[in-house]
């Protein structure tokens, strides 16, 4: 849900936050991996969320030249994309056809491009077949119901059967919906869009503190929840054998939140992480959030459960330490991104 994108409804409340990082580093030939990790972690996963307990891994990269301080050779202007095998299991290789004809049908018109999030220069039609391949896959898994799958069946089969017109191609979607031309395929445009308002595929979860949603689909070994807690938002990223106990991260406004005690968090599955966050697990850390002079630096930290430090309250802890209580911490405000070239704000 990590996102990528997140995208939040209301939530029941909201105010402060913390965040750690990991980090890997890479010398000459040898990859290593960074792993940031609280007590007890397991590996989160990038897009989606991990900390609080938890690690959050970072990519292992190799070096290039045999020479400490090479840098990657991952070139971004070079094509990466890797074709989608085709499944053994009916059903999944079913959708897979009916992708892969959709998309054909798209670079055949010299549609398969716009039909994409992102591209690059050196993809070829091909390999950007297989981009869009990967995308609508995606895309249906995320977001289609079970009840809705004849609907994405048929209107996908009906856009690999429309006639788009390069360089605009209107209404050709990948990463969205619908599939085929507002002319050929009116029918089958409007019923998947309506089967798909009232089919949401995420469960939402309403709480004292906030408001989670996860995809009741995660049933097995991972699974995330997604929180709005008023301008802010959360997550948890869980992670364990299936039919078990799962561990948890907890991620605020996208960063790695690690609480003060560094106590690992399990849930016994998605909807009960869900439950749980809605209430307050990793969405209320935010809650007590402090910074103070720790002997060397000035820092700022978060803690959700001070008792289990030996202090009855918040404002407790913060006095022991001769902190200051604020809103937030700066390290886990939404990123805000920027502008290229300097000054090209509007």
């Amino acid at each position: 849900m990590l996102g990528l994108s997140l995208v939040f409804g209301c939530g029941t409340t909201r105010k402060n936050v913390i965040e750690d990082r990991g980090a890997a580093g890479q010398s000459g030939r040898q990859a290593s991996a960074g792993t940031s990790a609280a007590a007890g972690g397991v590996a989160g996963d990038p897009g989606k969320v991990s900390g609080g307990g938890v690690a959050g891994s970072s990519a292992a990269s190799a070096g290039s030249g045999g020479a400490a301080g090479h840098g990657p050779t991952w070139d971004p202007r070079d094509c990466h994309v890797k074709p989608v095998a085709e499944p053994a299991d009916p059903t999944a290789k079913q959708q897979w056809t009916l992708a892969r004809a959709y998309c054909v049908a798209l670079g055949d018109q010299g549609c398969v491009q716009q039909s994409l999030i992102d591209t690059t220069p050196a993809c070829s039609t091909a390999d950007n077949v297989e981009a869009c391949v990967q995308e609508v896959l995606w895309k249906h898994y995320t977001d289609v119901a079970a009840a809705c799958e004849d609907a994405w069946r048929k209107d996908l089969a009906c856009g690999a059967a429309s006639k788009f017109e390069p360089p605009i191609c209107n209404g050709v979607s990948a990463f969205g919906f619908p599939f085929g031309t507002a002319t050929a395929c009116s029918s089958e445009n409007s019923t998947l869009l309506a089967c798909l308002s009232k089919n949401q595929v995420l469960t939402e979860v309403n709480g004292s503190y906030a408001t989670c949603s996860y995809d009741p689909k995660d049933t097995g070994t991972a699974c995330d929840v997604s929180c709005s807690m008023g301008q802010y938002y959360a997550g948890l990223s869980c992670s364990g054998p299936e039919g078990l106990p799962k561990q948890c991260g907890c991620m605020i406004n996208g960063h790695v939140s690690v609480s003060v005690s560094g106590s690992p968090i399990f849930v016994n599955d998605c909807a009960d992480a869900a439950a749980q966050a809605a209430d307050g697990l990793c969405t209320g850390r935010i809650e007590c959030c402090f910074s103070y002079f720790d002997g060397k630096n000035q820092v700022c930290l978060c803690e959700d459960d001070p008792q289990r430090l030996g202090f009855e309250t918040c404002d407790a802890l913060i006095e022991s330490t001769q902190g200051t209580h604020v809103d937030i911490c700066p390290q886990l405000l939404p990123d805000r991104g920027g502008c290229f070239p300097p000054g090209a704000c509007p």
